[in-house]
């Protein structure tokens, strides 16, 4: 199937099926990241609509900044990179409680597109995320940074994390959220734990909350962390 049928596809699923046509799309491990990328590129007019018929919701966004806004109050004034920021749920959640100072980055300048409109980021840059260090943001530029529907098949591997890492201040917070069956699933993202581990072990943060949540993705169960840089 094409990246453009893929995303037709997705859109013209009923709310019995939107959750079969993502998966599928999640599935494809021939995708490259660009490939991928394409496929939101497409996907951006209706994407958030889609999500919307997704049975019990699409709801990690508001759970994520939910979660860190606990640990970092908005009144603080913190900065924040919104890593694979889409069309700015997350974003959109930050601003709501109050925090004024986040930027977005994304791989898909159509999803970017869309966020800009909305017109709640101060910034937002088009990179794909991999192996190595991110370019268009400089190192320990932000106080926190957070990342959700990021982490999974072919999109944002474990190898990343010591890259997102670096633009934190020390003392900033990385909070991230991934769909609980893909740890224990998918041969790359088994690995998101452990790399958590070996990062801590080396002394680049050490964690503050880590926890299971219920309706992460429809019915499915999520993990959500909060680490703090060194």
């Amino acid at each position: 199937m094409s990246n453009e049928a893929t995303a037709e596809s997705i859109a013209a699923a009923g709310p019995d099926v939107v959750v079969d046509r993502i998966d599928a799309f999640l599935d494809d491990r021939k995708l490259t990241q660009e490939q991928v990328a394409d496929v939101y590129n497409r996907w951006s007019s209706t994407y958030e609509a889609d999500l919307a018929r997704v049975p019990l919701g699409y709801n990690n966004p508001k759970q994520l900044v939910d979660a860190f806004a606990k640990v970092m109050p908005p009144g603080q004034q913190c900065r924040i990179l919104d890593v694979a920021c889409g069309t700015g749920l997350v974003g959109e959640r930050l601003r709501q409680l109050g925090y004024q100072r986040v930027d977005g980055i994304d791989g898909s300048e159509q999803m970017l597109e869309t966020a800009r409109r909305k017109g709640i980021y101060d910034g937002l840059h088009c990179e794909l995320i991999g192996d190595q260090p991110v370019k268009c943001v400089p190192p320990r530029t932000y106080d926190a940074l957070l990342t959700t529907g990021s982490f999974c098949p072919n999109h944002l591997a474990p190898s990343c994390l010591r890259h997102l890492a670096a633009l934190v201040k020390p003392g900033g917070i990385v909070g991230l959220a991934i769909r609980k069956e893909f740890l224990s699933t998918d041969p790359v993202l088994c690995q998101l734990e452990p790399e958590m581990d070996k990062l801590q072990a080396e002394g680049v943060w050490q964690p503050v909350l880590r926890e299971e949540r219920e309706c992460y993705y429809g019915d499915q169960a999520g993990m959500f962390y909060l680490l703090r840089v060194n």
